[in-house]
């Protein structure tokens, strides 16, 4: 099995067949390449295939995880018995660690925004790592400022519960068959110590009450954080204020430009991330005010500008 688990290891999604696990698909490592699972391989997708069937009943089409030999994933149904999986980290890794660089490090780990809080969002497509890098951020927040974490997540991809550093701490909770973020999201708030308004996260933004309520906590003192699916950090905007306003939250463009600390937008070029980011300027706020986001485009260029000089790039 250990021969298994090694191979495994170098497999990062799997589009298994649990009636049929000989017609499954494997992407290996660092190509992603979709390819036809080797014989040798069957024992272990045999062996996820029961773990899936144990628990497809109870969590129906919705997003789940199974361990196997100390390989982590995160399931989706997708049809009949085909169900995607994709390999989660085991362990939390630092920012630096991950290769993120300094600058976008500096502006995750700001000390100011322990005391004034506000929304910070990972913007991605799938599989640019935004789950990976938002569990670090708030690992290395956690180790180097202290206080409380709450982790909403459906489903809990990567381990960050328990102490980080000497006086950092994170719960996670997981989004359970019946239950919706909205509603964990309310659970949450009344989780947190008396007077601590710690750090926030969800794990995606998927619902409009969600993204409304998210909104209304960002104006609140907490930290909250999240991940989106979109193509850059304007686009994150756009859905998010969609969303919010999708659910009947009418003040959505102010809660917004009153909340937004930060946006940071991931991808992944030969399995190392590059990151794009927006800071959020008193220009930047009367923007979204204004209803105007494309506008924001000078103003992305602005941030990566700066970044670039702070990495000691000239930019002239």
């Amino acid at each position: 099995m250990n021969y298994l688990v090694e191979k495994a290891s170098l497999v990062s999604d799997i589009r298994i067949d649990t009636k049929k696990v000989e017609d499954s698909v494997v992407f290996l490592l660092p190509e992603r390449k979709p390819s036809r699972p080797l014989q040798e391989f069957f024992p272990w997708l045999s062996s996820l295939s029961l773990e899936i069937e144990a628990v497809r009943d109870i969590y129906k089409r919705m997003s789940f995880s199974i361990e196997l030999e100390g390989l982590r994933y995160r399931c989706q149904h997708m049809r009949d018995n085909v169900f995607s999986l994709r390999l989660a980290m085991g362990a939390c890794i630092p920012l630096e660690d991950l290769g993120i660089d300094q600058p976008y490090r500096n502006r995750l780990l700001s000390k100011e925004l322990k005391s004034s809080g506000g929304l910070i969002l990972v913007s991605g497509l799938p599989g640019s790592g935004k789950t990976t890098t938002l569990a670090a951020t708030i690992s290395d927040r956690l180790r180097l400022t202290g206080g409380y974490a709450v982790s909403i997540e459906n489903p809990i991809e990567m381990p960050i519960a328990g102490f980080h550093g000497e006086s950092g701490y994170c719960e996670q909770m997981s989004i359970e068959p019946g239950e919706c973020f909205y509603d964990k999201i309310v659970d949450s708030l009344r989780c947190f110590p008396s007077g601590d308004t710690s750090i926030l996260a969800l794990g995606e933004i998927r619902e409009n009450d969600a993204a409304a309520e998210l909104l209304r906590i960002g104006i609140d003192g907490h930290l909250v954080m999240s991940t989106i699916h979109a193509k850059g950090p304007i686009e994150a905007l756009h859905r998010l204020l969609s969303m919010a306003s999708q659910d009947g939250e009418s003040s959505a463009r102010s809660l917004l430009a009153n909340s937004l600390k930060l946006v940071v937008h991931q991808t992944m070029i030969n399995n190392k991330p590059h990151l794009t980011a927006l800071d959020v300027t008193d220009k930047v706020r009367a923007t979204i005010l204004n209803g105007n986001l494309d506008g924001l485009k000078d103003d992305v260029k602005a941030t990566q500008v700066k970044a670039m000089a702070e990495r000691g790039y000239k930019t002239s």
